[in-house]
Formats: structure tokens, C-alpha cells, sequence
């Protein structure tokens, strides 16, 4: 929602709201017995008395809630805290009120020796403010649904665009047709290995294809894809450690959206020229009570750094970053560094 649309939202409220102690005024004013006030005098006087009673606890507790008490406590969804903080702000207003009921009005200050008159005046403003904080509430909640649903039209639409080009930028034809040729020598040397390595395969496709499409996948599930992804592509390499994959922590309660990781690692395997040194991919999650953070780093040669720079990384980087963006609004850290020869990317997510 636009900034002028909200804008506009709160001075039509506080408009109905003026206009609504000025036909209060007017009623006042025609029921009254003595009309020896002038109507410019009186409406002043009004004001004087509206301010303490109505206009001060109006505004501060309408965007006391919803600016504070809403996106701190509401949103999240802690609504003992929300109730607290509002039985808190309540009495807090009506002091302020009453603080300026002796300031403001005439003969404010004998109000302390009028037990019934300071209940009264004290139960008004706590009425006056609590209606304007419940109206807070209400506003500051559409305002945020609002958000919420051009956020989940947004991702949808950005999905239904990404998803084709997903598929591409996780799984290039180079590595198809490496992978490929590479069982087809198999198949004449270990027709078991090459068979299980067809499957893994078909595996990955299966669930690039498909399993993607779910909103969330425990991320012991997308490790178990990409283990697969890793080990076709170490029929690449004659050394053991070629690639390094590690894991720390506990993975089984952890959550993260589909393809998140796999672009990454499969652009470490294309920019990781070197493929007789130990090393030359290693990967790792590590789990904490509250974080995700994922590490993958490749050696590269000289001759592909500027390739590398042009390429912003490789392939699918760019696009990465704004799913990131989407699917994790201002909740994740992503870093990608060139250093001596290796190229690294660290990524931290929220746990759930």
C-alpha cells in the first residue's frame, strides 16, 4: 500500500474524528440554557476542554497501539503483552490528561478536591482512549494484512516467472552431458554402478521437477538431494577429497524453502577448474538454536577470474538474490567473496 493511500487513511479518520467533537460542541451548544457566549467563545472554550479529554488520549492512544504496541507485540502474535502494555499506556494517559486539565483549563486545579468529578474526568479519558487504541489496532491491522497479501501475490508471481528459469540455473546441460557421458563410460566397465548412478540421476530430475513446488522442505531433505547431486558429480574427479560435504549441529528440525542452496553448489562444481587437488568443493551447514548457516566454497584458476567478476559469481546468482529477497525479507545474510583463488558463499537463515 502506497504512503499517500496511508496518509490519507489517517487524516479521514482524525477529520471524522474533529468533526465528530464539533457536532458535540454544536449540541451542547443548542441544549445549553444560557446563550450569552458567543459562538467563537464557546467553540474555544470547547477546544480547551476537548484537548485533555479527548484529543490527547485519542492520539496518543490510537498510534500507541499502532505504532507501538501492534507491530511489537500483535503481529507476534504475544498477546498477553499486548493486553499488558495496553492496561499500562491507559493509566499513563489519563495522568498526562489530568496533568493538563490543570494547565489548560480554568479552575482545573480544584478537580483534586472533587473525588466524583476526578473518577469521572479519569474514566472518560481511559473510554476516549481505549476506543482510539482498539481503532488503532484495527487500521494497523488492515494496513499489515494488506502488505501481507501483495507480499504472498508478489512471490507468486515472481514463482510462476522463476520456476522454469530455476530448473535451468540448478541443473545446466553441462552437467547433464558430463554427467551422461560419464555413466555411459560406466556402463562398460561397472554396469551396477552406472545403474545406480542413472538413478540418482533420475532422482534429482524427479525432484527438481516436482518436490520443488512444496512451500517449505525440511532441510534434511534438501541435504539428501544435493548429496545425491554431489556424489555424480565425483565420478568427475580420481581424488577422494575433491569434494568436502559437512554437516554440524541438528538438521532434523530445521526448515527452509526448496532450491535454495543447490544453485550455489552447482556453480561451485562449474567455476572449480581444478579437479585433481583435494578440497576443490567443500560445503557445510553447521545448525545453531536459532540459525542455518550454510558455507560453499570453490578453487578456481586465473585464467576464469575475469570470467568469474563478468558473471557476478555464476550462473543463477542474480537470481538467487531476489528470491532471497522474497522469500526471506530482511531476514537472511548472504556474502560471496573472491579470495586467493577461491570463491566462497556464506549464507545464514532463520531456523524455522
Amino acid at each position: 500500500m502506497k504512503r499517500f493511500i496511508i496518509g490519507g487513511i489517517h487524516i479521514a479518520y482524525w477529520s471524522l474524528y474533529f468533526i465528530l467533537l464539533f457536532v458535540m460542541f454544536l449540541l451542547t451548544k443548542v441544549a445549553a440554557s444560557d446563550q450569552t457566549l458567543s459562538f467563537q467563545l464557546g467553540f474555544r472554550m470547547w477546544i480547551r476542554a476537548m484537548l485533555p479529554l479527548a484529543i490527547i488520549p485519542g492520539v496518543i492512544g490510537f498510534y500507541g497501539s499502532y505504532a507501538w504496541l501492534f507491530p511489537r507485540y500483535f503481529v507476534r502474535k504475544e498477546f498477553g503483552k499486548f493486553f499488558m502494555g495496553s492496561m499500562l499506556l491507559l493509566p499513563a494517559i489519563a495522568l498526562l490528561s489530568l496533568f493538563t486539565v490543570w494547565l489548560v483549563i480554568p479552575g482545573g486545579s480544584s478537580l483534586s478536591d472533587n473525588t466524583d468529578g476526578l473518577i469521572f474526568v479519569v474514566l472518560l479519558v481511559m473510554v476516549m482512549a481505549a476506543i482510539n487504541m482498539a481503532i488503532g489496532t484495527v487500521i494497523r491491522g488492515f494496513v499489515t494484512s494488506y502488505y501481507d497479501i501483495q507480499l504472498k501475490e508478489e512471490l507468486a508471481r515472481e514463482s510462476a516467472r522463476l520456476e522454469q528459469e530455476l530448473v535451468k540455473a540448478q541443473l545446466s546441460p553441462h552437467f547433464l552431458f558430463n554427467t551422461l557421458n560419464n555413466i555411459d563410460v560406466l556402463i562398460q566397465r561397472d554396469p551396477s554402478r552406472a545403474s545406480n548412478y542413472l538413478i540418482k540421476l533420475s532422482e534429482i530430475l524427479r525432484y527438481m521437477l516436482y518436490d520443488t513446488k512444496e512451500e517449505m522442505r525440511s532441510l534434511q531433505s534438501e541435504i539428501h538431494h544435493i548429496e545425491k547431486y554431489v556424489e555424480l558429480q565425483r565420478i568427475r574427479s580420481s581424488v577422494d577429497n575433491y569434494i568436502t560435504l559437512e554437516k554440524k549441529g541438528d538438521i532434523s528440525e530445521a526448515i527452509v524453502m526448496p532450491m535454495i542452496y543447490l544453485p550455489f553448489i552447482e556453480n561451485a562444481f562449474k567455476y572449480a577448474e581444478h579437479k585433481k587437488i583435494e578440497g576443490a568443493v567443500q560445503i557445510r551447514w553447521e545448525v545453531t538454536n536459532s540459525e542455518i548457516h550454510f558455507f560453499c566454497s570453490n578453487v578456481f584458476s586465473s585464467d576464469m577470474k575475469n570470467h568469474h567478476a563478468k558473471n557476478d559469481g555464476g550462473l543463477g546468482n542474480e537470481l538467487m538474490i531476489k528470491r532471497l529477497s522474497l522469500l526471506y525479507p530482511n531476514n537472511h545474510k548472504l556474502q560471496m567473496e573472491e579470495k586467493d583463488e577461491r570463491y566462497t558463499v556464506t549464507l545464514e537463515l532463520p531456523l524455522h
